[in-house]
Formats: C-alpha cells, sequence, structure tokens
C-alpha cells in the first residue's frame, strides 16, 4: 500500500472517529465546558495541520521524483552511503571531532573510507543542485522544503496536543478529573488510565512514544532536513539535545507517518468514545 493511500484511508477513519466524537459533547459537564472547548479546537487544528502537511508533502514529491531519477544511476548508486554507513560516520566523527577521543588505525581508515565516499556523493549532487538548474525550480524545491519542514512542526504539536484532550476524557470516563496538566505521557504508563481504555495490546502506547519524540525534538528548537528520491519523502530531525554536539538526521516524519498518526489517533478516539461518559 503506497504511503498516498495509508493517508486517505487514515484520513477516512479519522473523519469518521471525529463525528464519533461530537456525539458525547453534550454528555459533557455544562459547567465545566473547557474539556468539550479544548476538544472542539484541537480537534479542528488537527484536522487542518494534517491536511497542510499532506499538501506540502505532495508538493515535494515531483521533486523527489526527479532525484530519484538521477540517483538511480550507477556512479551514485556506488557511492551513497547506507544507513549503517551514515550512522557509523556520525558515530566515528563525533568521537573524533567533537569529543577528542583518539581514533584506532582500524577506525581511522574506517573513517577515511566512508569520507571519501561522501565527498564524491557531494560532488555528484552538485549536479542537482548547481548552476545549471533553472534558478525558479531551485527556488520552488526550497520553498517546497520550507513548507513541509513547517507544516510538519505544526501537525506534531497539534497532533501532541490532542493526544492530551483526549486523555482528559478518559479521565473523565473513568470518574476521574482531569487537572491542568494532565497528560497522554502518564497514561500510557504501566496502570496507567490511557492502558485501561485502549487495551494492553494496543499498538497506540509504542506510537505515541514514538511520536512524541519526536515532537520533544520540535519543541527542542531541533534543525531539520528534507528526504527526497523516493515517493516516501521525510523530514529528518538533527538531535542537539546533548548540548555538545549535534547528531545529524536520523529522526524521520515521513507521509506514511503522518497516515500512522492519524490511525492511531483515530483508533483511540473510538476506544475513548466507547466508554460510558457521566454527566
Amino acid at each position: 500500500m503506497t504511503p498516498v493511500l495509508k493517508y486517505f484511508q487514515a484520513r477516512e477513519e479519522l473523519q469518521i472517529a471525529l463525528k464519533s466524537l461530537e456525539k458525547i459533547y453534550d454528555r459533557l459537564d455544562p459547567k465545566r465546558p473547557r474539556l468539550r472547548t479544548r476538544l472542539v479546537s484541537l480537534a479542528n487544528d488537527l484536522v487542518v495541520s494534517s491536511e497542510m502537511c499532506f499538501e506540502a508533502f505532495c508538493s515535494c514529491m515531483p521533486f523527489s521524483f526527479h532525484h530519484a531519477s538521477i540517483m538511480s544511476q550507477p556512479e551514485y548508486v556506488a557511492v551513497k552511503l547506507s544507513q549503517f554507513e551514515s550512522e557509523r560516520y556520525q558515530e566515528l566523527f563525533i568521537e573524533k571531532k567533537c569529543l577528542g577521543h583518539e581514533l584506532t588505525k582500524s577506525e581511522e581508515g574506517e573513517l577515511a573510507v566512508i569520507q571519501n565516499k561522501l565527498n564524491r556523493y557531494g560532488e555528484l549532487c552538485n549536479v542537482l543542485f548547481g548552476p545549471d538548474v533553472p534558478r525558479e525550480m531551485e527556488l520552488t524545491r526550497k520553498r517546497a522544503e520550507d513548507r513541509l519542514k513547517a507544516s510538519s512542526r505544526a501537525f506534531l504539536f497539534s497532533c501532541r496536543a490532542f493526544q492530551d484532550a483526549l486523555y482528559a476524557l478518559m479521565l473523565v470516563s473513568q470518574d476521574q478529573n482531569p487537572g491542568k496538566h494532565s497528560s497522554m505521557s502518564d497514561g500510557v504508563k504501566e496502570n496507567g488510565v490511557a492502558r485501561k481504555v485502549l487495551g494492553e495490546e494496543s499498538p497506540y502506547y509504542d506510537w505515541f512514544i514514538k511520536f512524541k519524540g519526536l515532537r520533544d525534538l520540535a519543541k527542542d528548537g531541533a534543525t531539520c532536513s528534507v528526504g527526497l528520491g523516493n515517493i516516501n519523502v521525510g523530514v529528518s530531525f538533527d538531535d542537539a539535545r546533548n548540548n555538545e554536539f549535534v547528531k545529524v538526521g536520523g529522526n524521520r516524519f515521513r507521509l506514511s507517518d503522518l497516515a500512522v498518526a492519524m490511525h492511531m489517533t483515530a483508533i483511540a478516539i473510538e476506544k475513548t468514545v466507547s466508554e460510558p461518559h457521566r454527566s
């Protein structure tokens, strides 16, 4: 199943789930309107930000296909780093340049080989972004990438905020009063309320922890880049939380991840709405 098809399936699931959520609004305590207004507001933000994010992914796809057609040529394939090589390069580079540790002779040789491949790949990639590329094409690509970065951050924030509002509704369904700082982070813990509502075997918990990690990187102001070259376009967030060095990339948010976030949210809504809600 393609990422595009996954998105539209998840979008339909989310629309149905949000419709079912509306049915319980009148059953919430009218003397405490904060939860209802919070859910309405954040549900709207969630829908709009997901649509903006999808449109931004789509605007990058022509450039991704363009890059893929060039990068599939043998000279590119020969020097493109594998994921293992990329991660190993960062590991050795950080050890030597950032932490000041001395590498072994074997590690120095390994670093040199990867660096040579990286340099050659950079030279070839200048064809994609060099002077022969029409100026308007380059400007359009940069605008598309900037929109995708911004809309991805917006979705990460709005979707994460909606999870907390949904957790507040879970608490109400269990005859508990949500507090000002009630967080789904507490709900997914062992014996948390979310586990009681969603069931112990729900895939939601692993997804939430990973998603929260991405949102936290965005919250900390992590720089990011757009990975072009295939249909599953993605934004890759850097990790500078160590405060001594920056680990580049590896924390990806792709079109398929957008679809998964919408799907998981829809699952959580349906389960929560099916719980009895007392006024």
